[in-house]
């Protein structure tokens, strides 16, 4: 149990730093935002992320599950998953293209970035469940910093130099998104697992197979998270969405550990299905993570309100 725990604490450590890396650049740039930014315009980014986290696990069938978990069997199972994948994804993209397309005659606003987004987000989600399942966590880390530094240099011009406003940062997010998933790309090399010869509809049935019962697991996570969202924008207007997107920033810490395990102890808690004390170890993973969640959110009460009054501008205090 000692070693599996080792692999547990490293791999988390490792996804860690990629994640938090990018939440700690991004709550540096928060005095910024919140100074160049209104809270309507703060509120739209967030409404376009949180319907953004809705369709990816629609759009894809969470096919990208299926990906991770066939490419921690062998790398000939991970490139026959990978391509049925990338070919339902292919698929899927033509149908939500049309609907946005549909979308834009009729002059809704920014559904171009919401389409770039959805199709890079679930193209990015195929390719990193593969590495992932590949073992190549490192490289994890090496993609969130590198599209984190991008995202913060780009703001900088956009919203500074060129005072771009809500464009400048939508543009941001779309170029550092796109470095993210080129990265994890060419450092894994993903297109060695592409082999047009394996795919086939019983293939792509298997992956379905797997991965449409987590769709709605997907949704209940995103139902938790986010529909509080839709809920004040609805009743409340995007204003009020904007402020909750900062208040929700130092909570969001807490998540952002959480997935970190989360993508370690999904990896670990295969490998491990098959050991006698597999029970055993799953509960005590359960109370130390637990216990550990507890304490942040203790640590995080301390703080909120001293961050708030030195670090937010002061068209947000109400979000405190």
């Amino acid at each position: 149990m000692a070693e599996r725990a080792r692999e547990l604490i490293r791999n988390t450590g490792i996804f860690a730093i990629g994640s938090l890396s990018t939440k700690l650049l991004s709550l540096l740039m928060v005095p910024l935002y919140t100074t160049l930014l209104s809270t309507a315009d703060y509120g739209t980014v967030d409404v376009i992320g949180t319907f953004t986290g809705l369709l990816a696990p629609l759009v894809t069938l969470s096919v990208y599950d299926a990906v991770f978990r066939w490419a921690l069997d062998d790398a000939n199972d991970a490139s026959t998953a990978f391509s049925n994948a990338l070919v339902v994804w292919a698929s899927s993209m033509l149908i939500f293209s049309s609907i946005c397309v549909g979308l834009a005659a009729l002059g809704v606003a920014h559904i171009g970035y919401f389409w770039f987004m959805v199709v890079l987000g679930s193209l990015g989600a195929i390719c990193s469940s593969l590495v992932r399942g590949l073992g190549y966590v490192k490289l994890f880390t090496v993609a969130g910093i590198v599209s984190s530094v991008v995202f913060m240099t780009l703001n900088l011009v956009f919203l500074l130099q060129l005072e771009l406003g809500l464009t400048g940062y939508l543009l941001a997010s779309a170029i550092s998104a796109a470095v993210s998933v080129l990265v994890v790309a060419l450092g894994a090399q993903v297109w060695q697992y592409w082999q047009v010869t394996v795919v086939r509809p019983a293939r792509m049935q298997q992956l379905l197979v797997y991965s449409l019962p987590l769709v709605p697991n997907a949704l209940s996570w995103w139902g938790v998270a986010s529909a509080n969202r839709v809920v004040l924008l609805t009743f409340a207007g995007v204003a009020a969405n904007g402020l909750y997107a900062v208040a929700n920033k130092l909570p969001s810490l807490i998540n952002l550990v959480y997935g970190a395990f989360l993508q370690s102890w999904q990896m670990a808690a295969v490998k491990s299905y098959d050991d006698q004390d597999a029970g055993a170890y799953y509960t005590k993973t359960f109370d130390i993570v637990a216990r550990l969640q507890l304490l942040m959110v203790m640590a995080l009460l301390c703080v909120t309100q001293f961050v708030f009054a030195t670090w937010i501008a002061p068209t947000y205090w109400q979000a405190w």
